[in-house]
């Protein structure tokens, strides 16, 4: 029988080649530059929010170390570092977060930091006050501000390279949401495997439409009485209540379905799972407000699954799928076209504009 086994080396993944769902979703999102930048240059940025970090945290908990906290403290520090103080949304942390961005951009060979201090600081001074940060306050100003309050962190940052650094508040949100969903009777059972078999971290490599894809599955859940197979993603969100709208906000669409084409491929690689049917994906949905909502469970219907592959409409506005997005990026990897969109280039330019007026 196929087991599950906790994931030893948690940089192996990212190492992989091939196009992914935070890819496409860029893609989608951002733009083919964007897209350009980040994946065919390999300038990608790690992005910290709390939010981000709660869900890598809530991830390891659950679905790496199984609920064992034990177990996910003895490898704490292989991808995180703990911040004594409580890192706020206050400007301060926001220039810190910046500026060390602005360093990383200066790392040499060695991975040392080559770029001069206060170069970096008034640039990314200059980059937040831009978005409205500081306003009417002078680069020194900021300057006193950061040491007052964000110094601290801004170090530990740049001493913890690689590393994600964590604020005991965060934690502590953290191991709140893994518990719950560990006891919750609405969830328990799933995530302990008790019923079903239960894999976690299933690293799937396949080719999808001619492009070499990667994807890493929170956990595929086998019922062997049922011979069905089903896809699992762990969400952490303030409202797990409001899934539906983050369902669509963050293109969650979009990751069933390319999480679904993996997992085809996966299940034609066993035989163990010969004459099993893959059904619709489902999402385990965890709250991080001070409410401490119950877990929840979205199951998607399978006019649900094909929407993220199709494209839909909703509201008057368009989704594509992962289907027209991937021949997008495609024709722009075929054609090296990274400064205008394929349907900008097939229309010479002349885009139509259309507007869906509330009535």
């Amino acid at each position: 029988m196929v087991e599950g086994q906790i994931k030893q080396e948690l940089v192996s993944y990212r190492n992989k080649e091939g196009l992914n769902f935070s890819s496409i979703k860029t893609f989608d999102d951002e733009g083919v530059g964007v897209f350009y930048k980040e994946y065919i240059l390999g300038q990608r940025k790690e992005k910290v929010s709390q939010a981000l970090i709660i869900g890598s945290l809530v991830d390891d908990m659950v679905l790496t170390y199984r609920g064992d906290m034990n177990l996910f403290y003895q490898h704490f520090e292989d991808r995180y570092v703990k911040y004594d103080g409580v890192k706020s949304s206050a400007q301060a942390f926001i220039l810190a977060d910046t500026l060390f961005d602005n360093m990383m951009e200066t790392l040499n060979s060695d991975g040392g930091v080559t770029g001069d201090f206060e170069t970096c600081f008034k640039e990314s001074f200059n980059k937040i006050q831009a978005d409205g940060k500081y306003k009417g306050k002078t680069w020194d100003k900021g300057l006193e501000d950061f040491e007052k309050t964000a110094r601290l962190y801004f170090d530990k940052r740049i001493q913890s390279i690689g590393k994600i650094v964590v604020d005991l508040k965060t934690l502590s949100i953290a191991e709140n949401v893994a518990r719950v969903i560990f006891t919750d009777e609405f969830t328990s059972a799933t995530v302990k495997g008790e019923d079903k078999a239960w894999l976690t971290k299933v690293v799937i490599e396949f080719e999808f439409m001619g492009v070499k894809c990667k994807s890493e599955v929170d956990a595929i859940e086998i019922d062997h009485d049922k011979k069905t197979v089903r896809g699992v993603d762990l969400k952490c969100t303030y409202d797990n209540e409001d899934f539906p709208y983050n369902y669509v906000k963050n293109k969650y669409y979009l990751q069933q379905a390319f999480y679904t084409e993996a997992i085809q491929s996966w299940m034609k690689e066993s035989a163990e799972l010969d004459g099993y049917t893959l059904v619709p994906f489902k999402f385990i949905v965890g709250d991080t407000s001070i409410n401490n909502r119950r877990p929840l469970t979205y199951k998607l219907s399978s006019a649900d699954m094909k929407l993220g592959f199709t494209g839909f409409t909703l509201r008057g506005t368009y989704h594509k799928g992962i289907h027209e997005l991937i021949q997008e990026i495609k024709w722009h990897i075929a054609n090296d076209i990274w400064n205008c969109s394929k349907e900008a280039i097939e229309n010479s330019g002349v885009l139509p504009l259309s507007i869906n007026y509330d009535k």
